[in-house]
């Protein structure tokens, strides 16, 4: 692998020229989408065993079905099965966009697990042909060399492994079978997978897919032929079936279908990359920064990333130009967003428009900043009665938890308590966490005699779960001796604010608390260091607080919106943007709705203004209603059980965009490019009863929101 790290640094600027005329604009931010294209999840099909003559189907039926689907696949070839038709095969299939990759030169297994025969295996002494050997291989009958690996019999070994890096491959399928791979996965050598076995329908095929959409991560699928004498070989017509379910989902922007080698150097990229932005007001100009090391040489970055650029407060036209040196690139606007599909590597992208709109003067201000200061609260009720010895003793006792014999705010290295000389009492500490990395975490304690983890998604105690908790006693930095001292994979995102909470009950003895946390891939357990806590809460600047929808009523529009914070506060201030390219005041509101019966003629652009519970100027997202002409949206049957029928045929075959949201705001479904002359069918299944609210937008701004009821 050394052959592949440049160890350079690299800096790329964007620069985007943006007319504002005063000097107090929020500064716009940049980031990376998790996945490319903003979908919600990534795909991967690969078929095993190319080559033999069993897998006929991946020439005669996958590679023609998938790639009239625009669906890629990777096939994992056994060179020494593969003759000159199978080559031909293989670099027609590349030229369509799948990816050939490595399944060793005779398929033999590398270990033997029990019942894989003596003389079936392969060793350190055969890897010049089973690995090297196949590797050349596929390069000069492809011209491609491969960059993945997939393990014959799903068999693999550390030696192996090292192998394949010391020949610059990227990756390779040496995880659990049945598993996902993480949001923030970063180990591509023991990639997770599911494997479709002769037990396997077109059912599980389709409900892993599902899974992986609603979790947002990366499923990586074993196939082996279609319609042939293969290993558990898919049938024709549930491959098929699987195809078109998967193009539906890329097409609703649930599913990026993508070979190994795409999603790998996706995350390379974003993990090699650090963007930051600095707006100079004088120069006009927004200019990126893009500081890190590219780890590996970038012709083998196989896919652009998804950069997006919020405007945070800006307004821009759809007249973009984008040019990366003399190439010129698209970009996209959604809501306030400006999104490239772009290699960093390869240097600045300058982005034009000429029809930018300022939010001046009411320009939200910066966010907060959030510095841990190694503090936590700790709050002790002494002298109780313990008759359960157990956490009961503290949460069923009547000062518990209004009024503790005392309350302190502790400083530490760690998060962490020692005894306090004394016996029958008990402690709650409290504390905001700020990740310095993103990622999979398991949380961890140790203590004596009782102890429950507790964790919230956002800095809000209201919003707290338990994760981790035991009765009984370990020593200090203990954490395997008892199954309810480690948590489930959370995941956590850098410089967001957490609120955590441990309860600590002692009866007598030694008595001790300790939080630890380590990343999916480390071996250890570590205590929480002080620079990842403090004492005050701190809210993420990317964090939602208000959303706001908006629908016309004859020549009145009614705004709405729903707030994921219950400590903000009110009233709330209601903008319009005027002619002249500022927001100003049009009313103020204690609830949340308003109604402006007066709009002008034309795009009326909304937000509402608010102050948060950190004393913060905070602005919602702009919504547009369009009171030139607004056709109107008919739902039927309301309220609905699996499916919904919405009429669209007075928007005169415009393409609109539908999107669905629950009673909070949050969106929950979203069908870009919909034609609108005939009803369309919208699919229920797998959302929750309750109330909601379908919102269709077209291109020009017009946009009008029904409310419907789901009841099974």
């Amino acid at each position: 692998m050394n052959k592949l790290y440049l160890g350079f640094f690299k800096a790329i600027l964007i620069t985007l020229p943006i007319w504002v005329t005063t000097a107090h604009a929020q500064t716009p931010t940049v980031s990376y989408a998790t996945w490319k294209d903003h979908a919600k999840a990534a795909y991967t099909i690969v078929h095993d065993d190319f080559g033999d003559e069993s897998t006929v189907g991946i020439t005669k039926y996958a590679d023609t079905m998938a790639t009239n689907r625009n669906i890629k696949f990777c096939f994992g070839a056994i060179t020494s099965a593969c003759d000159a038709t199978d080559w031909a095969d293989a670099k027609r299939m590349i030229s369509h966009g799948h990816e050939v990759i490595n399944h060793s030169h005779s398929h033999r297994c590398s270990h033997q697990p029990g019942w894989c025969a003596s003389d079936n295996l392969y060793s350190v002494a055969n890897f010049p042909v089973e690995i090297d050997g196949s590797t050349t291989l596929i390069e000069q009958n492809t011209g491609n060399r491969p960059r993945f690996w997939i393990h014959p019999y799903d068999l693999s070994t550390q030696q192996v492994l090292d192998r394949l890096k010391s020949l610059g491959y990227l990756g390779a399928r040496s995880g659990a079978q049945a598993a996902l791979n993480g949001v923030h996965f970063n180990d591509f050598f023991h990639l997770n997978y599911f494997v479709h076995d002769p037990n396997s329908n077109l059912n599980l095929l389709n409900q892993a897919v599902q899974t992986t959409v609603a979790a947002g991560s990366y499923l990586m699928r074993e196939l082996h032929g279609v319609g042939d004498g293969s290993w558990a070989p898919v049938s024709v017509a549930d491959y098929r079936a699987h195809l078109n379910y998967v193009k539906d989902q890329m097409n609703a922007g649930n599913i990026w279908s993508a070979t190994a080698s795409e999603v790998i150097t996706y995350k390379i990229q974003k993990d090699a990359y650090t963007p930051s932005v600095v707006y100079n007001h004088g120069a006009k100009t927004l200019t990126v920064l893009f500081s890190g090391s590219a780890p590996i040489q970038t012709h083998l970055f196989k896919t652009p990333v998804t950069i997006q650029i919020q405007l945070n407060g800006l307004t821009v036209g759809n007249n973009l130009t984008v040019k990366q040196g003399s190439e010129t690139l698209s970009a996209k606007i959604s809501g306030n967003q400006i999104i490239i599909n772009a290699y960093p590597y390869k240097g600045a992208l300058v982005i034009s428009t000429p029809d930018v709109v300022s939010c001046e003067p009411n320009c939200p201000p910066p966010p907060p900043v959030c510095n841990a200061d190694g503090k936590f609260k700790v709050d002790v009720w002494t002298d109780l009665t313990t008759p359960t010895r157990s956490m009961l003793d503290l949460t069923n006792n009547a000062r518990y938890p209004n009024a503790p014999t005392t309350s302190t705010i502790v400083g530490s290295n760690h998060f962490s308590r020692s005894d306090i000389g004394a016996d029958k009492y008990g402690e709650r500490l409290t504390a905001y966490l700020k990740p310095s990395v993103t990622g999979d975490y398991i949380f961890a304690v140790s203590g004596d005699d009782d102890v429950e983890l507790y964790l919230s998604t956002t800095h809000q105690a209201a919003q707290k779960t338990k994760i981790a908790g035991f009765k009984g006693s370990t020593t200090s930095q203990q954490w395997t001796k008892y199954s309810g001292q480690k948590s489930q994979v959370i995941a956590l995102k850098a410089n967001q604010t957490y609120y955590v909470e441990l309860l600590h009950i002692a009866v007598s003895g030694t008595n001790h608390c300790t939080l630890a946390w380590q990343k999916v891939g480390e071996v250890t357990f570590t205590p929480i260091p002080k620079s990842n806590f403090s004492s005050e809460p701190c809210a993420s600047a990317t964090q939602p607080f208000v959303v706001l929808n908006g629908t016309r009523t004859g020549q009145t529009a009614l705004l709405d919106w729903s707030t994921s914070q219950v400590d903000a506060t009110t009233p709330y201030t209601v903008e319009r943007l005027e002619s002249n390219g500022r927001f100003s005041e049009i009313g103020t509101a204690k609830t949340i709705q308003f109604a402006d019966e007066t709009p002008i003629n034309g795009i009326n652009i909304y937000r509402v203004r608010y102050t948060d519970a950190y004393g913060q100027t905070r602005h919602s997202e702009p919504v547009k209603l369009n009171f030139t002409e607004n056709p109107n949206v008919y739902l039927a049957p309301n309220p609905a059980t699996h499916a919904v029928s919405v009429d669209l045929r007075e928007w005169n075959q415009a393409a609109v965009t539908m999107y669905v949201y629950d009673v909070r705001g949050a969106e929950v479904q979203r069908i870009p490019t919909v034609a609108s002359d005939a009803p369309y069918q919208l699919d229920l299944n797998g959302i929750q009863t309750g109330q909601y609210l379908i919102r269709v937008q077209s291109a020009d701004g017009r946009a009008v929101a029904k409310r419907f009821i789901i009841k099974f």
